[in-house]
Formats: C-alpha cells, sequence, structure tokens
C-alpha cells in the first residue's frame, strides 16, 4: 500500500534520510507518486481552490522534497563511487536511482580503466583501496555529522526568528496545527488559548476572523 503524501509524511522522510546513511526504503513509484502530487496541487493552486495556509504549507513542502531528493541523489553517487573500489550494494534504490547509479559506475570503471597503465600492482592497489575506503568512510561520516549539525541548527527555529515581530492573539475559534514561513509549528489551538504568533501569519488569522488581538 503506498503511503499517502501529506507534509508530515515529507517532513518524517526527510528526517530519515538525514540522519541516515542508507537510502530509505519507498515504493518503486515513488517519484511519479510525487510528480502527480505536485501537479495536482499546482492546479487547485493556480484555479485559486487552495487557502492561504495550504500555499502556504505547498511551498515548505517543495523545499522539502527539494532537499530529499538531494540527499538521496548523493547516497547514490557515493555507492556508485565506492563500488568500483570495493564490494558494496546499492539497497533501496529506486528505479530511476538504479539507472543512475549503473550509468555512473559504468563511467567510473571505464575511467580507471583507460588510467590502468598508471596502476600499481593488485597487491599494492588493494592496499591503497582499503586505506582510501577507511579513510572516506571517517571523512563522510565526518560530513554527515557535520551536516546534521547545521541541519538540526537549521531546525531551530525559534532561535533563528528571535528578530521577527510577533502579536499576541486570543483565538475565538479552533485552529489546527500550522507552520510559518520559517517552519515553526503552531497549535492547535482551541478557543480562549493564546499565543504569540509572526506579524504575518496573525494578519491572515485576523482577517479569517480566527483570532484577536490582545
Amino acid at each position: 500500500m503506498s503511503a499517502v503524501l501529506t507534509f508530515k509524511f515529507f517532513r518524517e522522510l526527510q528526517k530519515k534520510e538525514r540522519d541516515s546513511r542508507e537510502l530509505q526504503k519507498l515504493e518503486p513509484s515513488f517519484y511519479s507518486s510525487v510528480e502527480d502530487y505536485l501537479n495536482r496541487k499546482m492546479r487547485l493552486m493556480s484555479g485559486g481552490s487552495l487557502k492561504i495556509a495550504e500555499r502556504h504549507d505547498m511551498a515548505h513542502i517543495k523545499v522539502i522534497i527539494r532537499d530529499i531528493f538531494n540527499r538521496r541523489e548523493r547516497k547514490v553517487l557515493e555507492a556508485a563511487l565506492l563500488s568500483v573500489r570495493s564490494d558494496i550494494e546499492l539497497e533501496n534504490a529506486l528505479p530511476e536511482e538504479k539507472i543512475l547509479y549503473k550509468q555512473v559506475r559504468e563511467s567510473l570503471l571505464e575511467y580507471r580503466k583507460s588510467l590502468s597503465p598508471l596502476q600499481d600492482d593488485e597487491d599494492e592497489k588493494d592496499t591503497v583501496n582499503e586505506e582510501t575506503a577507511t579513510r572516506e568512510q571517517s571523512t563522510d561520516s565526518g560530513e554527515l555529522a557535520e551536516e546534521d549539525e547545521q541541519d538540526s541548527k537549521e531546525n531551530q527555529k525559534p532561535d533563528e526568528t528571535k528578530d521577527i515581530k510577533t502579536l499576541r492573539l486570543k483565538f475565538i475559534s479552533s485552529v489546527p496545527e500550522f507552520v510559518d514561513e520559517n517552519l515553526q509549528t503552531y497549535g492547535p489551538f482551541e478557543e480562549g488559548d493564546t499565543a504569540d504568533i509572526s506579524e504575518k501569519l496573525a494578519g491572515v488569522l485576523l482577517n479569517q476572523r480566527k483570532a484577536e488581538k490582545l
């Protein structure tokens, strides 16, 4: 059964791809499903069928999807590079990613073959390859840790949004969970709840008469 494509699904997948060196297992039709999903949402948006909050979510979903694609692409390229130096298999690759993996791997093998006269004897070459693979694994781990630290900082939106103007609102009707332009999550809220909301989103809530200023 295919996963239901929602903001929550994409956010969780992004986190899993970021936290793991392995490709996450997805439906073979994932890329085409995402394309259909985006086309459907864009048609609704152009037809004026999406609410302001939904349009806002769509902008964030596009950023998240692009990040997922980039992370998976990098894992495929790294696997192809390592595969010509050691016995490594690419797991959980989607059909499109398998094609990319095969093409890159074949190009690398052809390139290495063209340089064969410059290669050392097999014993020495194997030693060098083992040392290189070890260093690369250590370097890649460091890079991933560095990137995760950066992502963690980026996701700590409250620290980064201290200078953003906010308004204190009192909600006069129920409002489901939503996110602002910095991916800061708010809600859900019930009638009578109060909260500091970014000035931009506060204006939307006030116009919709979902809340009032305090």
